[in-house]
């Protein structure tokens, strides 16, 4: 079934066709080497997927362990064994219970697996998309935490995991979309992040960087990876690459649609980036605005990609003013 969407050559000289995005085609498949910044370690990402008092029931496609947040190995866990555990508000104490085992810890507690990318799942959520609620998207990669944040009063379910994982879970667009724009959108999907954990002062009073719905990045893990080959095959082909301005990291919000144009960050928030000024989104001329309207339109994206025949880096370039994509991993 169709997916909604969430938000949002180099050809001879002799020919005499040459095309902005058919040089950077040219330029990212053959450049023998690039001037870019040192190597990073690839950063994992804290996602605040729901909060919630009520127990919350985990099993895990390989053994796996218990353990504190402050390092105490509690248990291993085999194969697809439930793993229940709960937050107690009057004691201010974790349980922990799985088959025959049980015990309490006083610091949150996170489920890890034993081998890499295997898959978790939380059997005592739903969380169904409204277009076929046949699926149920509480499957993860990476590690799941419990933990309550005293500032706010919440139990949280988190799910951490690398970036790149990260990226490829994110729901903000349907797996038909044209592919300059997938790989456009999800490398500011990834600089988001990246952004927001080089600087994390978004989500000070909770115990995760980011959280699972549109007020940062709609998030829906594994099952969205699954079922969108066209989005992983994207991500994939950028694995790493960011978005810079003067040579440090940029912010790259995107939105829906604007109504013509879209807004610099001055006229929407305070403060100025100098990357985020109004530019014309001629496809959008009449419509109404549909989020924020700073930064990169997803229709308008859209049209550029498949009307215009925009590489992915140009259509960023239009929306993000002056910046340039670098690559810090692969």
């Amino acid at each position: 079934m169709r997916q909604p969407s969430y938000a949002i050559s180099f050809t001879l000289a002799f020919l005499g066709v040459v095309t902005l995005a058919s040089v950077l085609h040219f330029i990212e498949q053959h450049a023998l080497a690039a001037t870019i910044p040192p190597a990073a370690a690839r950063p994992h990402i804290r996602v605040g997927l729901y909060a919630s008092d009520t127990a919350q029931t985990i099993t895990v496609a390989d053994a796996s362990t218990v353990v504190t947040v402050d390092g105490t190995r509690l248990q291993t866990i085999p194969e697809q064994q439930p793993i229940t555990l709960s937050f107690d508000r009057t004691t201010n104490v974790y349980s922990i219970t799985s088959g025959t085992w049980n015990t309490t810890s006083a610091a949150a507690i996170r489920i890890e697996p034993q081998h890499h990318q295997r898959i978790l799942t939380i059997t005592s959520y739903e969380n169904r998309p409204t277009w076929d609620t046949s699926l149920n998207d509480n499957t993860f990669f990476g590690v799941l935490e419990l933990q309550y944040a005293p500032a706010t009063d919440l139990v949280w379910m988190i799910n951490e995991l690398g970036i790149e994982n990260y990226v490829t879970g994110i729901a903000e667009a349907s797996n038909d979309n044209p592919t300059a724009y997938l790989k456009a959108l999800y490398t500011a999907a990834r600089s988001y992040a990246y952004w927001n954990y080089l600087y994390p002062t978004k989500h000070a009073n909770e115990p995760y960087l980011l959280d699972a719905s549109a007020n940062d990045q709609v998030y829906r893990g594994y099952g969205f990876t699954q079922r969108s080959p066209k989005v992983m095959a994207a991500v994939k082909a950028t694995r790493g690459q960011l978005v810079y301005y003067n040579n440090t990291p940029a912010l790259t919000p995107y939105f829906s649609q604007t109504d013509g144009r879209t807004r610099a960050w001055s006229e929407v928030w305070s403060g100025d980036y100098a990357y985020l000024q109004s530019v014309t989104d001629p496809c959008c001329s009449g419509e109404p605005l549909l989020g924020h309207g700073v930064g990169l339109s997803a229709k308008g994206a859209r049209y550029f990609a498949s009307q215009n025949h925009w590489h992915w880096r140009e259509i960023l370039q239009y929306y993000y003013q002056g910046i340039t994509l670098e690559s810090l991993w692969n």
